[in-house]
């Protein structure tokens, strides 16, 4: 699956991961990167509705900022297997902000 590179800020190494209780399933917990809280989104648990495994230290993060026009940027660190390299047009395409927006409705 692909990002549009245009919603994609870095892409960093899981460190310490502060869990959430009462979050939906598929945030994992928050880091703090630069001063700011950022959720841990599982993919696959946010897409399929199947669990992952749980993320360890150095678990590749995906660091994310969509939106729409009318609202306020939405940041999250995706959690993925591996990071391939940067492309013109991927196959299959992640709808970033709703996927983000989606997850701030969903009740746990």
């Amino acid at each position: 699956m692909g990002l549009p590179l245009d919603d994609v800020s870095e892409v960093i190494a899981l460190g310490d991961l502060t869990p959430v209780p009462g979050a939906a399933a598929a945030v994992r917990g928050l880091v703090h990167l630069r001063g700011q809280l950022v959720p841990v989104v599982d993919l696959s648990s946010a897409l399929l509705q199947t669990p992952g495994a749980d993320p360890v230290a150095g678990t590749p993060l995906v660091v994310v900022e969509a939106g729409r026009p009318d609202e306020p940027l939405l940041r999250a660190a995706l959690t993925v297997d591996r990071v391939v390299g940067l492309g013109v047009e991927a196959e299959s395409h992640l709808d970033v902000a709703a996927t983000l927006a989606a997850l701030r409705m969903e009740k746990p």
